[in-house]
C-alpha cells in the first residue's frame, strides 16, 4: 500500500498546477509571515474578517452587475477600509466599527445572493479561491510581493520595531512623521493609547 501511495503521489506532483500550487505555498511561507507579526502587534485582526466579508458583498454584487467580481470585490474593500480609517485613531478603536461592518456586509451579501439568485457557491469559491488555481501570472506577482514586503520592512524596522513596542514612544520620538511614510500609515490605523485614568499627584500646601 505505501508503494502505491508513494507512486500516487509521484504521479500527482507531476502534474502542472500542483507544482504551481507548491511553489506558491513555498514562496508565501517564506516572504509574507512578517505580515502577521504588525496584524498581531497592532491588535487589527478584526479588519482581516470584516474585510473578508465585504469582499464577498463585492464578489455578489459583480455577479449581479455582470462586471468582473474581483475588481467589485477590491473596490469594495478599498472604500470600506477609508470609510473606517478615521476611526482608527478614536478611544473606541476599529473593534467596534469592524464588528459592525463585517455584520452589515454579510448580511448584505446573502440578502443579495438570496433575491438575486446567483449562485451562492459560486460566490463563495471565488472568496475562498482554489491553490490549485493558482497561474502563471498569479506566482510571479506573488513572488514580487514575497519580495518587496520583507525589503520594506527592513528599511524600516527600526521605525516598526519601535511602534510595535510601543506607541506613544514612536510618536514622540518622530515615527508617525514624514520622514517615515511607512510607519505613518501603520500609526494612523492603530486605535489611540487610552488616557491613564490615574489620578494626578496632588500638591501639599503648608
Amino acid at each position: 500500500m505505501s508503494a502505491w501511495a508513494a507512486a500516487d503521489v509521484g504521479q500527482l506532483l507531476q502534474l502542472v498546477p500542483v507544482q504551481r500550487a507548491g511553489i506558491a505555498l513555498l514562496v508565501a511561507a517564506v516572504g509574507l509571515p512578517v505580515i502577521g507579526v504588525v496584524i498581531v502587534g497592532l491588535d487589527i485582526m478584526p479588519v482581516r474578517f470584516a474585510m473578508m466579508h465585504v469582499a464577498l458583498l463585492g464578489i455578489a454584487l459583480g455577479l449581479l452587475t455582470g462586471l468582473d467580481p474581483m475588481l467589485c470585490a477590491l473596490v469594495a474593500c478599498a472604500l470600506a477600509g477609508a470609510g473606517v480609517a478615521p476611526l482608527a485613531r478614536t478611544p473606541d478603536g476599529l473593534s467596534g466599527a469592524m464588528g459592525l461592518l463585517m455584520s452589515l456586509a454579510i448580511a448584505a451579501a446573502l440578502l443579495v445572493l438570496a433575491v438575486s439568485g446567483v449562485n451562492a457557491a459560486g460566490a463563495f469559491s471565488l472568496l475562498w479561491g482554489s491553490i490549485l488555481s493558482v497561474g502563471t501570472a498569479d506566482l510571479w506577482l506573488l513572488a514580487a510581493l514575497a519580495v518587496v514586503v520583507p525589503a520594506l520592512f527592513w528599511w524600516r524596522r527600526r521605525d516598526i520595531a519601535l511602534l510595535l513596542y510601543d506607541r506613544e514612544l514612536a510618536l514622540s520620538s518622530g515615527c508617525g512623521s514624514t520622514g517615515s511614510p511607512l510607519c505613518c500609515w501603520f500609526w494612523s490605523r492603530c486605535p489611540s493609547p487610552e488616557p491613564s485614568s490615574s489620578p494626578a499627584p496632588s500638591s501639599s500646601t503648608r
